[in-house]
């Protein structure tokens, strides 16, 4: 098979969308343009350096009928992600919160890491309704290691995040928030190799509450919430219920209130479901910052 038949493999006519250029007749993809005649991209993906192992004038992977490429630049979140619940949260964070941004512009911004989202309950496991599985290659580096113990760095990432299908077309409320924060948190420890090894139990998820913790702050201020500091520490603990900074928590409570353990995770899960039931549709304001 030759190069060109490859391409004419690549990108079928059904799936282009987009407006044929008046002067070149070319179908416009804004970086690079597409011959529908021939089915064939004109010139390589832009960002082509940053999946090497595939060709330059590949599209989504090679896989049009799961992956979207709206531009031509980037691959975007899977189709069964899109016009979610979800992805109306992800949009708006990706827009409006700092902290959301920065850690989603770390992938964006870096030939080495790379998200995807996804919307399919077949690969979450059972009791689950988020799930983010992360992988990535790393090198031995000579002197002097960057973590105190730790003899590698990361030099590439992929995080792949799944959300249950089943409230994807529900009203947005702060569960979905709750969930895309969880497992955004989760991919920004894949970039971090000490915390990635950490992740037993969540204690690696546990060491990014500073992160959490500012951006449900710049959440709570932006949608008028009225989460307290107590509340918001808590929705982000909510999950990671076997990490040891959860035990302590637990165990101040216990000790302060004169209670015993049991008693205060039943005080702790009533609350979090409370504020769920409080918060159950949360319009997102149509002006982005």
């Amino acid at each position: 098979m030759s190069r060109n038949d490859n391409q004419r493999l690549q990108l079928p006519l059904h799936l282009s969308g987009k407006e044929r250029d008046e002067e070149t007749s070319f179908s416009c993809f804004t970086p690079r343009y597409y011959n529908s005649s021939l089915s064939i991209w004109l010139s390589v993906d832009p960002l082509a350096d940053k999946y090497p192992n595939l060709s330059p004038y590949t599209y989504c992977a090679g896989n049009p009928v799961r992956l979207v490429d709206e531009d031509g630049r980037e691959i975007f979140p899977h189709q069964n992600f899109r016009g979610t619940a979800y992805a109306a949260v992800h949009d708006y964070l990706l827009k409006n919160n700092s902290s959301y941004k920065k850690i989603c512009s770390r992938f964006a911004s870096t030939k080495k890491f790379n998200l995807y989202l996804n919307c399919n309950e077949g690969v979450i496991p059972d009791g689950k309704e988020g799930y983010t599985k992360y992988s990535y290659k790393y090198e031995k580096k000579g002197a002097p290691n960057i973590y105190p113990g730790i003899t590698v760095v990361i030099t590439e990432a992929t995080s792949t995040e799944t959300f249950d299908p089943q409230k994807a077309q529900e009203e947005v409320s702060l569960w979905h928030f709750y969930i895309v924060i969880h497992e955004m948190i989760h991919s920004n420890e894949s970039l971090d190799y000490s915390i990635a090894q950490n992740n037993m139990n969540h204690n690696g998820f546990m060491d990014l509450i500073g992160c959490q913790i500012d951006l449900w702050n710049n959440l709570n201020s932006d949608l008028k919430l009225g989460l307290t500091s107590s509340q918001i520490e808590e929705l982000c603990m909510y999950g990671a219920d076997e990490s040891s900074y959860f035990k302590k928590y637990i165990a101040t409570a216990a000790f302060a209130n004169g209670t015993s353990k049991e008693q205060e995770i039943e005080n702790y899960y009533r609350r979090v479901e409370d504020l769920f039931s409080k918060h159950s549709n949360i319009v997102i304001p149509n002006n982005d910052k």
